[in-house]
């Protein structure tokens, strides 16, 4: 890619004219690479010129990908455009990130938290920043692999739902199935419930701890819905868990449940 191509592009078409450009000149379907060289063509273009309309690029990249390349490259454009607390999201997402994984951080890492240090903050303030930002990424996580991960859970077939489910927990745990469920927009609160509690029993067979996880699926199925069915099969649910105090908070709440 020519960067007088990539500007005089941009400059006559904007920014869809830069990612119909940029999507002509590379073959490549993956939504990773789609993201990382419109962010790498972004970063090109603010050096030259800084537009309003850049800052548009960062968020159409998360929308393709939320790889950790992704977070690097999107801090480096942000810094270019002087968006200096969306790259320092970026950064603490980052350093998270890397912590999780066991792994050392990349090399940008560091040019990234050293020109935000020469460019916005001190360096106590930005530690206290990524101290801050734990929970959140705990969070962001979460959301993340949901996207990453390709499979969509299956509308109707129970038992492709269950080996959706599986696979999910094995690969992510029990926070990002759960969260996987409750945001899957195909399905109201009382169908999301019922997803939740026919994961409860398929996680309760596999997982390490054993049926006592099936209380975690059950409390977030009802503060979802509290129809009969799904009252019903969240105590069978804490049954299973040996939850006995949910089962006497349940019961006191629903007196008719046998």
């Amino acid at each position: 890619m020519e960067s007088s191509n990539i500007l005089g592009c941009y400059q006559k078409l904007g920014v869809y004219g830069l990612i119909t450009y940029l999507n002509q000149q590379n073959n490549d379907s993956n939504p990773r690479v789609k993201a990382y060289n419109l962010l790498k063509a972004g970063r090109e273009l603010a050096k030259k010129s800084i537009s309003e309309r850049l800052s548009y690029l960062p968020n159409i990249a998360f929308d393709l990908s939320r790889h950790e390349s992704i977070y690097r490259i999107a801090a480096l454009l942000y810094i270019e455009l002087g968006n200096m607390n969306e790259a320092l999201e970026c950064l603490a997402y980052l350093h998270y990130y890397y912590k999780d994984q066991a792994i050392e951080p990349h090399d940008q890492y560091e040019l990234i938290k050293q020109q935000l240090i020469e460019n916005y903050k001190d360096a106590a303030q930005i530690e206290a920043y990524i101290k801050n930002y734990q929970e959140q990424y705990q969070q962001q996580k979460i959301l993340n692999n949901i996207k990453e991960y390709s499979e969509s859970m299956p509308a109707d077939d129970v038992t492709e739902q269950k080996t959706y489910f599986k696979r999910l927990y094995r690969r992510y745990g029990v926070e990002t199935l759960i969260a996987a469920i409750e945001n899957d927009v195909r399905f109201n609160d009382r169908a999301k419930a019922v997803l939740l509690i026919r994961a409860s029993r398929t996680i309760g067979a596999i997982a390490e701890e054993g049926t006592s996880i099936e209380s975690i699926f059950a409390n977030r199925a009802l503060e979802l819905d509290t129809s009969d069915t799904v009252v019903k099969n969240s105590y069978q649910a804490y049954m299973r868990a040996g939850d006995l105090n949910q089962l006497a908070k349940l019961k006191e709440a629903y007196p008719e449940i046998a």
